[in-house]
């Protein structure tokens, strides 16, 4: 069995790590203006995927495999968190692991 993905939010994701810590996610919140590149390498250490909306994380090398860009808006909201955007890493890579899962009420992975 596959363990859960672990996450480390961007400062710009305080609701959404709030939402995933709620579903049960192993979810860490930067808020201290940490460089991207320390961000990175800690998710590297930990397994995590780093989740942000800064468009600029596509410059690092590091963030290869390891950063999401989610769109800007509301993502507690509907569709939106469907439409991340993974240049380096095509999602269908990860189907155990797949946003609408993530959002629905009614999944196993959320209960």
């Amino acid at each position: 069995m596959r363990a859960p993905p672990r996450f480390l939010c961007d400062e710009m994701l305080g609701r959404l790590s709030r939402y995933l810590r709620a579903a049960g996610y192993d979810t860490l919140f930067t808020n201290s203006g940490y460089p991207d590149r320390e961000l990175l390498r800690q998710c590297k250490e930990q397994g995590r995927y780093f989740l942000t909306q800064d468009q600029l994380i596509r410059e690092h090398k590091a963030a290869r495999g390891v950063a999401f860009i989610l769109p800007q808006g509301d993502l507690a909201g509907d569709a939106a968190a469907t439409k991340m955007s993974a240049p380096s890493m095509p999602l269908e890579k990860y189907s155990a692991f797949s946003w609408p899962k993530l959002w629905s009420s009614s999944s196993p992975e959320c209960a």
